[in-house]
């Protein structure tokens, strides 16, 4: 909820100190690493959070094939995330200084060429439509999220207050769906936002 309220026009607090206003998300000239690759994840996710709505919503029949689906998609949305995901946790500095430690001058020249093969994955110019595909995406899904969530919590208060053990498992795949927004979308979501904060404020000094 944090992550979303910097995306509405109003802006918002990432923490207690840091207020980022929209005009972050939305800056002329922004770079941004992987674009399409973090649409088509979006895209993916929210046809997912539509569907298990509809499902709890209207269908009491468990959708087996849906479950299945759905774990299907999120490996392969994590699959095709893998790299970003490691530059979240290692920059590409702190991987070259390791390796070569490790490897001495001969592994500096592997990395290297390595790292010059991943020129394709370097940031890359947007534009404030593109950008604002990319945040209306993001609302939509951290909304559809929270839906969810208030609903898989209710449904775990009323079935402690029913005599009932029968579960739905259409109704427990919402938190490995809410542990795979956590990871991998508020993962790469906020990592890009931390990047366009420091481009923001080189362009306010310049």
């Amino acid at each position: 909820d944090t992550l979303r309220q910097t995306l509405i026009p109003t802006g918002g607090y990432l923490t207690p100190n840091i207020f980022v206003p929209l005009s972050v998300w939305e800056q002329e000239n922004m770079r941004m690493a992987r674009y399409q690759l973090k649409i088509n994840t979006c895209n993916q996710l929210l046809k997912n959070l539509i569907e298990i709505e509809a499902e709890i919503l209207f269908n009491k029949k468990p959708g087996i094939s849906m479950i299945k689906n759905l774990q299907k998609d999120m490996v392969s949305m994590r699959a095709a995330l893998a790299l970003q995901l490691a530059e979240v946790s290692a920059t590409q500095e702190e991987v070259l200084e390791r390796k070569s430690n490790t490897l001495g001058s001969f592994g500096m020249s592997i990395v290297k060429g390595t790292a010059h093969l991943r020129n394709m994955a370097l940031p890359a110019k947007i534009s404030v439509g593109e950008s604002q595909t990319y945040t209306t995406l993001l609302v939509a899904i951290f909304e559809k999220a929270k839906y969810l969530a208030e609903m898989y919590q209710k449904g775990q208060e009323d079935k402690s207050n029913s005599d009932t053990s029968e579960e739905d498992p259409k109704k427990e795949m919402i938190p490995s769906l809410l542990l795979f927004l956590r990871e991998v979308v508020c993962c790469f979501a906020l990592t890009d936002l931390k990047k366009l904060i420091l481009q923001h404020q080189e362009a306010c000094e310049r």
